[in-house]
Protein backbone atom coordinates (compact mmCIF):
# COMPACT_ATOMS: atom_id res chain seq x y z
CA UNK A 1 0.00 0.00 0.00
CA UNK A 2 1.43 3.43 -0.22
CA UNK A 3 3.30 5.36 2.33
CA UNK A 4 0.25 7.53 3.24
CA UNK A 5 -1.90 7.14 6.35
CA UNK A 6 -5.69 6.15 5.38
CA UNK A 7 -6.79 9.22 6.12
CA UNK A 8 -4.62 11.20 4.39
CA UNK A 9 -5.79 9.44 1.15
CA UNK A 10 -8.00 11.39 -1.05
CA UNK A 11 -11.02 10.06 -3.60
CA UNK A 12 -9.41 11.69 -6.16
CA UNK A 13 -5.88 9.63 -5.20
CA UNK A 14 -7.70 6.87 -5.02
CA UNK A 15 -9.31 7.26 -8.56
CA UNK A 16 -6.24 8.38 -10.84
CA UNK A 17 -4.27 5.07 -9.79
CA UNK A 18 -7.37 3.42 -10.19
CA UNK A 19 -7.82 4.46 -13.72
CA UNK A 20 -4.47 3.27 -14.95
CA UNK A 21 -5.23 -0.44 -14.10
CA UNK A 22 -8.79 -0.43 -14.12
CA UNK A 23 -10.55 -1.81 -17.14
CA UNK A 24 -14.21 -1.83 -17.18
CA UNK A 25 -14.50 -4.04 -14.29
CA UNK A 26 -11.81 -6.50 -15.36
CA UNK A 27 -10.20 -7.20 -11.90
CA UNK A 28 -7.09 -8.72 -13.34
CA UNK A 29 -4.99 -5.67 -13.20
CA UNK A 30 -6.49 -4.36 -10.07
CA UNK A 31 -3.69 -6.31 -8.25
CA UNK A 32 -1.33 -3.92 -9.59
CA UNK A 33 -2.96 -0.70 -7.70
CA UNK A 34 -1.36 1.08 -4.59
CA UNK A 35 -4.41 1.55 -2.72
CA UNK A 36 -6.27 -1.89 -3.39
CA UNK A 37 -6.58 -2.70 0.50
CA UNK A 38 -8.65 0.46 1.10
CA UNK A 39 -10.12 -0.13 -2.15
CA UNK A 40 -14.12 -0.70 -3.14
CA UNK A 41 -12.58 -2.10 -6.57
CA UNK A 42 -15.19 -5.16 -6.34
CA UNK A 43 -17.97 -3.77 -6.48
CA UNK A 44 -20.03 -1.22 -9.84
CA UNK A 45 -18.16 2.11 -8.17
CA UNK A 46 -14.64 1.40 -8.17
CA UNK A 47 -12.79 4.52 -8.14
CA UNK A 48 -12.03 5.11 -11.50
CA UNK A 49 -16.24 4.86 -12.71
CA UNK A 50 -16.69 8.14 -9.69
CA UNK A 51 -17.67 11.06 -10.47
CA UNK A 52 -15.73 13.59 -8.44
CA UNK A 53 -16.43 16.83 -10.16
CA UNK A 54 -18.57 19.86 -7.93
CA UNK A 55 -21.61 21.05 -10.05
CA UNK A 56 -21.41 24.77 -9.63
CA UNK A 57 -23.22 26.16 -6.86
CA UNK A 58 -25.41 28.46 -8.85
CA UNK A 59 -26.75 28.76 -12.16
CA UNK A 60 -26.10 30.94 -14.78
CA UNK A 61 -29.82 33.42 -14.44
CA UNK A 62 -28.76 33.40 -10.27
CA UNK A 63 -24.69 34.35 -11.50
CA UNK A 64 -25.80 37.20 -13.79
CA UNK A 65 -28.40 38.30 -10.38
CA UNK A 66 -25.03 38.38 -8.98
CA UNK A 67 -23.07 40.21 -11.52
CA UNK A 68 -25.88 42.80 -11.76
CA UNK A 69 -25.97 43.55 -7.87
CA UNK A 70 -22.16 43.79 -8.00
CA UNK A 71 -22.52 46.30 -10.90
CA UNK A 72 -25.02 48.51 -8.53
CA UNK A 73 -22.35 48.52 -6.02
CA UNK A 74 -22.83 45.58 -3.83
CA UNK A 75 -19.92 43.97 -2.49
CA UNK A 76 -21.79 41.40 0.00
CA UNK A 77 -25.00 40.01 0.64
CA UNK A 78 -25.89 38.32 3.02
CA UNK A 79 -29.26 36.37 4.03
CA UNK A 80 -30.84 36.96 8.13
CA UNK A 81 -32.55 34.25 10.11
CA UNK A 82 -36.19 35.90 9.20
CA UNK A 83 -35.32 35.04 5.45
CA UNK A 84 -34.66 38.08 3.85
CA UNK A 85 -31.47 39.42 1.93
CA UNK A 86 -29.70 42.35 2.32
CA UNK A 87 -26.69 43.95 -0.30
CA UNK A 88 -24.23 46.73 0.87
CA UNK A 89 -21.07 47.94 0.07
CA UNK A 90 -17.80 47.12 2.58
CA UNK A 91 -18.62 50.37 4.34
CA UNK A 92 -21.58 48.79 5.45
CA UNK A 93 -23.89 51.19 3.34
CA UNK A 94 -27.13 49.20 2.49
CA UNK A 95 -27.89 49.43 -1.13
CA UNK A 96 -31.46 47.08 -0.65
CA UNK A 97 -33.22 44.27 0.55
CA UNK A 98 -34.99 41.31 -0.80
CA UNK A 99 -38.20 40.03 1.00
CA UNK A 100 -38.54 36.13 2.01
CA UNK A 101 -40.89 36.03 0.10
CA UNK A 102 -38.52 36.32 -3.21
CA UNK A 103 -37.88 32.99 -5.66
CA UNK A 104 -33.93 33.91 -4.87
CA UNK A 105 -33.28 34.07 -0.84
CA UNK A 106 -33.24 30.24 -1.12
CA UNK A 107 -30.32 30.47 -3.18
CA UNK A 108 -28.30 31.27 0.31
CA UNK A 109 -27.96 29.58 3.44
CA UNK A 110 -29.85 31.71 6.68
CA UNK A 111 -27.13 33.70 8.23
CA UNK A 112 -24.65 32.97 5.26
CA UNK A 113 -22.84 36.07 3.23
CA UNK A 114 -21.24 36.08 -0.31
CA UNK A 115 -18.81 38.59 -0.73
CA UNK A 116 -19.21 38.85 -4.25
CA UNK A 117 -16.10 40.27 -5.93
CA UNK A 118 -15.00 36.62 -4.67
CA UNK A 119 -17.92 34.69 -6.42
CA UNK A 120 -17.63 36.51 -9.15
CA UNK A 121 -14.00 36.23 -9.41
CA UNK A 122 -12.19 37.38 -13.29
CA UNK A 123 -16.02 38.26 -14.32
CA UNK A 124 -16.42 40.98 -11.76
CA UNK A 125 -14.79 43.44 -13.85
Amino acid sequence: MSDKKRRDITLGEMQDECKKYWNNGNLGSCGKCQYMEVCCHYESYAPAQLNLTDPPRFNEDQMAFWRGWHAMGADLVTRFGDGHMVFSTICGDDLGTIERYFDLVDIMEKGETLDLAELLGKDAT
